[in-house]
């Protein structure tokens, strides 16, 4: 099993990104593995870390191929017949929750920064009068380089606690002028409409509207 993985322009019309295809205009580049998990292995901190190693392994694999470029430029001919030397990098990430997770190797909602973007203590997140620091590649780079180096396999856990990061080598790291921390982006439909709408809120309200009556019930619009 296996996620896609779609290259697609960006600048596509709507009615070619839009179709009921599941491509959209792009074409599949490849696949990123789906590790099967046993009930047994279920929240396990090693068996959790194996499945992010073998994702991020497998995206170093897609990356490689630009890896060079990103670093030295590519000189290109674009549509106007001008060559350029562009040099290409991750802009955006957008994904949902979990998935941020999994792209920054943090450990997740119930660590105590749990936050893909900024250092805001798990306790803390409710509090919006206070400014917390910003993760960063290479502070997240220099700590797992310290634990790593430490034998005490306790002390090296300790150490990356301090920031939630698991012991694996980012496949980000290898692209030039990328920071995945800065790319992280908060999607409105992963987050809001495919996910607190539809799973939480929705399934509440069409229980509350039930609650006063069949009038109030078929007022409401279809969509």
């Amino acid at each position: 099993m296996g996620h896609l993985i779609i290259a697609r322009l960006g600048n596509l019309p709507v009615e070619i990104r839009n179709t009921d295809g599941i491509l959209g205009g792009g074409c599949i580049v490849g696949w990123l593995p789906i590790i099967k998990e046993e009930s047994s292995e279920t929240g396990k901190t090693g068996f959790v870390n194996f499945k992010n190693a073998v994702y991020h392994e497998a995206f170093k694999a897609f990356l490689e191929n630009i890896v060079l470029y990103s670093h030295i430029g590519s000189n290109t001919k674009c549509g106007d017949g001008q060559y350029r030397v562009l040099w290409p990098f991750v802009l955006i990430l957008s994904a949902n929750y979990e998935e941020f997770m999994t792209m920054a190797l943090l450990r997740g909602l119930k660590s105590n920064f749990p936050c893909p973007i900024c250092l805001v203590p798990r306790d803390s997140q409710w509090d919006l009068s206070q400014s917390f620091p910003l993760r960063t590649e290479n502070d997240t780079k220099n700590l797992l380089i310290k634990a790593m180096n430490e034998k005490n396999l306790e002390k090296r856990d300790k150490i990356l606690k301090e920031r939630s990061i698991r012991p694996i080598e980012n496949a980000f790291w290898s692209i030039n002028l990328t920071d995945i921390h800065l790319a992280i982006s908060y999607d409105c439909l992963h987050s809001d409409d495919n996910s607190l709408w539809e799973d939480h809120f929705f399934p509440l309200f069409k229980l509350l509207i039930k609650d006063i009556g069949r009038k109030s019930t078929v007022a409401v619009d279809n969509w």
